[in-house]
């Protein structure tokens, strides 16, 4: 026994070993964090603001780190398991199966002055019971000479311990009284194996009484507005009956759902406890943990309903039927489980009908005994819905235009929606979309219709002026719910962006020279909302002044050459465009003229030429005035041979 003591201590001092290190790790990966300010006026806020997750489940948040005061690169999530992506200064979180039983998540943001704005997320991991099981110990006290009787109560595999009071039951016939209650002072956070011990003064005389235990988890999430409820899977059971030779063992019919549930016919514990919403508990009724009865899913030849899933709008009517089997529930006990409704059997076929469905939550369940102590179900998945009502989208903690480069999260708010984790929620700019958000359930069972907000983040842009959001909400109810299926669209919102100025010419225009007597014509235009203005700096020279866009000279002079600037005014802002202009002198008249008196000398000056040649290689005497020496008669000039 000392042996498998110290194995255990030397486990256990394993464990501490290895959650001290996993601690360490912790520590480093997010001492960046550790110090940060939590009253911070626009800190990160969780959705939910709590979890409570059960061991080994999933589980899933988002974190909008804020409002206005960060970017996406200065945002961040610290926590020890799972993982996330970012969507803008949203942070989505997601764990498959939640095996880390510190669960303190942490998501920040880092301001311009180097500190961090933060929020911590509250959560609990809990692990019901493995098994409770109850039993009498006799001990002999020497000084009083007499014996002394203790119940003890087992709870096995449970945490967090600190959660769970056990009460000790007595009862004789149909009187049934509380013994006693105690509460664990233990505060671990990873399961544990505890044994509750109640003294029971009057042993002797409590001939044909019955004792039992229940262990009772009460899971509410602290600094959250809500708690979570959730039912085991309770088993059939032996009890104690103490008698005045000792205590011997007796077969209870569902004792434990007849104390819980008065009024109820006997019936498979889980889904009645389901049903009613009661608090997480584990009833005993064992002197050691024999299972005489359990619900088994996946016989051969279980319930069938008809239909094998149903949709139904709450207040409307329904009905299913269930055939119990073919051949193996001949001649045994069965029934059909359900808070509502009415029950007509005939032969192994059982007909459930409500004439109006008024339930949220409900699943009604079908079994039979079978010969070896065990049961066959079904469960008949019913989804109750509320009809969309009412969507409408916003901008958070905005009224007024947007501004160019701003950062705003618009909001879609769909109205009393049941069941929440069918919804879908799709954001549009026009036709396009831009995110689609399913909603999912972190272990909170809900009981009524809520208002659902889901948001998304933009940053406003001159193309957002004038643009069209809206959002979508649908209820996937699958092919057995209404069709066509249920969608609500918001109204349109028309955002006004003022932004600009924004230049449709560049900023640092080339220097402009122009000929003296042309036209000068000098463009700054810009877009913006609202619609810029101008004003023009001129060179001190020059005769006026406008306010317009475009500066036009219609014959520029030497008066008209310098600097010129135009200032561009939208939304407080200022752009400025200088213009350089150099004006020269027209030269082309005077190059133009010199050009036709060269050309003509040259042209002379080759005819001149051409004639002083001509004559003096001609062969002869000739004087051209002898052309018009008509009556003179031309002497022979003799020529020697």
């Amino acid at each position: 026994m000392a042996l498998f003591a110290s194995q255990g201590r030397l486990k256990m001092i394993s464990v501490q070993v290895l959650c001290l290190m996993a601690s360490i790790t912790t520590l480093m990966s997010s001492s960046e964090v550790f110090h940060c300010d939590e009253d911070c006026a626009d800190k990160p806020v969780f959705s939910p603001s709590g979890m409570l997750v059960e061991y080994g489940d999933p589980a899933s948040f988002r974190c909008t780190t804020c409002q206005h005061d960060c970017q996406y690169e200065q945002t961040g999530l610290t926590v020890s398991s799972g993982g996330y992506k970012k969507d803008g200064n949203m942070i989505l979180w997601k764990n498959n199966n939640m095996t880390d039983w510190d669960l303190s998540p942490t998501c920040y943001y880092t301001k311009d002055d180097g500190s961090h704005c933060c929020a911590h997320l509250p959560g609990t991991l809990y692990k019901p019971p493995a098994f409770v099981f109850i039993y009498l110990e006799k001990k002999i006290d020497t000084t009083l000479e007499k014996d002394q009787y203790f119940l003890q109560c087992g709870v096995h595999d449970v945490a967090p311990i600190e959660n769970v009071t056990v009460t000790f039951y007595k009862r004789k016939g149909d009187l049934i009284q509380t013994v006693g209650q105690l509460t664990s002072t233990i505060t671990d956070k990873t399961p544990v194996t505890k044994t509750f011990e109640l003294k029971v003064e009057t042993i002797e005389e409590d001939d044909e009484n019955q004792y039992w235990c229940e262990a009772t988890m009460d899971l509410v999430l602290q600094g959250s507005d809500f708690s979570i409820t959730h039912a085991s899977g309770f088993k059939e059971s032996r009890y104690i009956e103490v008698t005045a030779a000792g205590c011997r063992m007796m077969y209870s019919l569902n004792l434990c759902l007849m104390l819980l549930f008065s009024g109820v016919s006997a019936s498979p514990l889980p889904q009645l406890m389901k049903m009613m919403k009661m608090k997480m508990s584990w009833c005993c009724l064992l002197l050691l943990f024999v299972s005489v009865s359990a619900c088994e899913y996946d016989c051969r030849d279980k319930p069938v309903f008809t239909p094998s899933r149903l949709v139904v709008k709450y207040g409307d009517p329904v009905s299913a039927t269930c055939v119990m089997c073919k051949n193996d529930c001949l001649g045994t006990f069965f029934g059909l489980e359900t808070p509502l409704g009415l029950k007509s059997e005939n032969g192994t076929t059982v007909v459930w009908t409500v004439l109006k469905m008024t339930e949220w939550n409900t699943s009604p369940l079908c079994y039979y005994n079978r010969y070896d102590d065990k049961q066959c179900c079904s469960l008949l998945p019913v989804t109750v819905y509320q009809p969309l009502q009412n969507v409408t989208l916003t901008v958070v903690n905005h009224t007024g235009p947007m501004f160019e480069h701003g950062r705003y999260t618009l909001q879609c708010t769909v109205e009393d929606v049941f069941p929440l984790e069918l919804l879908t929620v799709t954001f549009f700019r026009g036709q396009r979309i831009l995110s689609v958000l399913h909603h999912q359930l972190n272990h909170e069972q809900q009981d009524t219709p809520v208002t659902e907000r889901c948001t998304l983040s933009i940053n406003a842009s001159e193309e957002d002026d004038g643009a069209q959001y809206w959002c979508k909400a649908e209820l996937e109810l699958g092919s057995e719910g209404p069709q066509p299926p249920q969608v609500r669209e918001s109204q349109a919102l028309t955002t006004t962006v003022h932004y600009g100025p924004h230049l449709k010419v560049s900023g640092h225009p080339d220097s402009i020279t122009i000929t003296i007597g042309d036209t000068l014509q000098l463009n700054c235009t810009a877009l913006g909302n609202p619609l810029p203005s101008y004003d023009w700096l001129l060179p001190s020279s020059a005769p006026f002044s406008p306010n317009s866009s475009v500066l036009t000279i219609t014959s520029a002079g030497f008066e008209h050459g310098g600097r010129y600037t135009c200032n561009v005014r939208s939304n407080s802002k200022v752009v400025t465009v200088v213009f350089s202009v150099e004006v020269q002198a027209n030269y082309i008249p005077y190059i133009i003229g010199g050009t036709i008196i060269l050309v003509a000398l040259v042209f002379c000056g080759i005819i001149r030429g051409y004639i002083h040649h001509y004559k003096n290689t001609r062969t002869g005497q000739y004087n051209p005035r002898d052309v018009f020496r008509f009556h003179s008669r031309h002497i022979a000039v003799p020529v020697e041979e």
